[in-house]
């Protein structure tokens, strides 16, 4: 008989209080056998040990109830141990075996799921007719696989990938209408009465649940979609900054549970914080404040605001534009090292990533102090993310042009060279550096469209509206044109400004072939372009991988060089 989520809850509860109170089993011990390189050392949660000389390490973990660990050596890995199991794992290229007592519940777990992530994409394209059953079987078909396990693993790991499965299914119930809308061609975004009547019997508010990344998972994406809810129909909402916040933490108020209500808000002001700056948080904070955070929390968001602010010393700040009550500002960074220089100085305009949604000014690996360092000025631009003004990468164009045309105008006063600005970025904002250097800046007041005097692209999409790429970049530049007119690949043409374009070979969010593709009609265009390959890393490596770093400084100091800007 199939048990309902939430008698599991109830049992599992039971299970837990049993084993809080119970002798700890010993003996607990998990050997891991890698390739004999893999890694010097490997660690077990805060657990750290070396190898036999084989690829063997052994751990003894203390485990006084069921839990996840994470393995670290060339990668991350999580296992499942209970009090008392002796599991060997073996790691052989893409293949884990599991062997001994823990390895039917670990050999689940390391099974693909009918509800992950990626089945979800495969199917949202279908019209929710065709995908709620789907869905609906996907949701049974993992549950019947776990059922067969009844008498390998014990009742509480049931209980457990149970509530897990449940709340995978009911994150693409939520996620449906979004992503439906993302992923295809249909008009507009129909929330189909909203996500409250997709969820079936997953509770809404399980603060027992809290632990679970599925759980965290579900009610993030429910928050998010409420707050899409409450903005469409709340006109306060949808003008001033920080409007997903503002409407997030509203959602977040309103649970019922009041420990999950103060761990929401934590949640959605600190990932504000961290990902999009402490600007114009001032009336959100004492609002947040009332709701008695923990001091520990209160504390290090505090920390991360102070962090934000700090920021802003020791440099210029201007305003270039002022958009729906919103002063946008250019942060003005002079060179470092600038001694050898006679008159003006040349300047780039530095547009930070976060997928057009998130990110903020100072968001700038390598480059902006790179170019310091060369005796380049730095412009760091304050665009419109989508989580601050619920705006798309039109919005990003227009700041991006907007930002352009005052550093021409101001170059004077700022000791720049007017006719040396060029744009930088990295990832959407080296999209944004490419659309500049395929369209040029957007002509005002009848002036005819100028281009920026040299182009850095780290990590950028040469070709956003491809199926490979972003949907949600191709559904918001529909709204105002072709999509093709803002597609760097597509619009590449002579007389276009030189360019540096750093890629790493393994990128995993913008096509490492469609750059090449990209640059190679940039030359065949007659224009200047260099493309510099690191390789076997993903899009992130400026943050982790210091030889990409020099390879990427080396390549820096070549192009302003070859550009005469040293």
């Amino acid at each position: 008989m199939r048990v309902g989520l939430t008698g599991a809850i109830a049992a599992l509860a039971m299970l837990l209080s049993v084993a809080a109170h119970g002798a700890e089993k010993v003996g607990t011990r998990l050997t891991v056998t890698t390739a004999a390189n893999a890694c010097e050392s490997a660690r077990l949660d805060d657990m750290q040990t070396t190898a036999d000389g084989t690829g063997v390490f052994v751990f003894t973990p203390s485990v006084t109830k069921p839990r996840d660990l994470i393995f670290e050596c060339g990668g991350k890995f999580s296992f499942y141990l209970s009090p008392g199991d002796d599991l060997t794992v073996r790691l052989q290229g893409k293949k884990i075996m599991f062997e001994g007592s823990g390895a039917a519940a670990n050999r689940y777990l390391a099974a693909p799921s009918e509800v992950s992530t990626q089945r979800f994409m495969a199917h949202v394209t279908q019209p929710w007719e065709t995908f709620a059953p789907a869905w609906a079987q996907a949701r049974r078909s993992d549950e019947k696989r776990l059922s067969a396990l009844a008498d390998s693993v014990t009742s509480d790991f049931l209980v457990r990938e149970r509530a897990r499965i449940a709340y995978q299914w009911a994150t693409g119930q939520v996620l449906f209408p979004f992503m439906h809308w993302r992923e295809t061609d249909v008009p507009k975004l129909t929330p189909e009465g909203g996500p409250t009547t997709r969820m079936g019997d997953v509770p809404i508010e399980a603060s027992e649940w809290s632990a679970l990344p599925e759980y965290q998972t579900f009610i993030s994406a429910y928050l998010h979609e409420q707050a899409r809810i409450r903005m469409a129909s709340d006109p306060a909402l949808r003008t001033g900054d920080n409007r997903w916040l503002r409407a997030e933490l509203a959602v977040a108020r309103d649970l019922k549970t009041p420990s999950l209500r103060l761990e929401q808000a934590s949640r959605v002001v600190e990932t504000h914080v961290n990902d999009d700056g402490a600007k114009g948080m001032e009336p959100i904070w004492k609002d947040y404040l009332a709701l008695d955070p923990p001091e520990n929390v209160r504390l290090r968001i505090e920390k991360a605001i102070a962090d934000d602010h700090a920021q802003r010393d020791g440099h210029r700040i201007e305003v270039y534009q002022t958009v729906d009550g919103a002063a946008l500002e250019i942060h003005v960074l002079p060179p470092t090292d600038n001694a050898h220089r006679v008159g003006a100085t040349p300047a780039m305009l530095w547009f930070h990533g976060g997928s057009g949604t998130e990110g903020t000014w100072w968001h700038c690996p390598i480059f902006c102090k790179a170019l310091r360092e060369k005796g380049v000025a730095v412009l760091a631009v304050e665009l419109r993310t989508g989580n601050r003004f619920d705006t798309g990468p039109l919005e990003y164009l227009d700041d991006a042009s907007a930002a352009w045309r005052w550093a021409v105008a101001h170059a004077t006063e700022l000791g720049i060279d007017r006719h040396r600005i060029g744009v930088a970025g990295f990832s959407s904002g080296a999209t944004l550096a490419l659309m500049l250097a395929t369209r040029g800046i957007d002509a005002k007041d009848g002036q005819p469209t100028q281009f920026p005097a040299a182009v850095i692209s780290m990590g950028g999409c040469a070709n956003p509206i491809g199926p490979e790429e972003d949907g949600w970049f191709r559904r918001r530049v529909v709204e105002r044109g072709a999509p093709s007119d803002y597609s760097p690949i597509d619009r590449v043409k002579a007389g276009e400004p030189p360019l540096l374009a750093v890629h790493a070979s393994e990128d995993e969010y913008c096509s490492s072939a469609q750059m090449r593709t990209f640059v190679d009609r940039y030359q065949d265009a007659g224009n200047d372009a260099t493309l510099v390959w690191v390789p076997d890393v993903g899009h992130f490596f400026p943050y982790y991988f210091p030889p990409g770093v020099v390879q990427v400084r080396a390549a820096l100091n070549i192009a302003l060089k070859k550009w005469g800007w040293e």
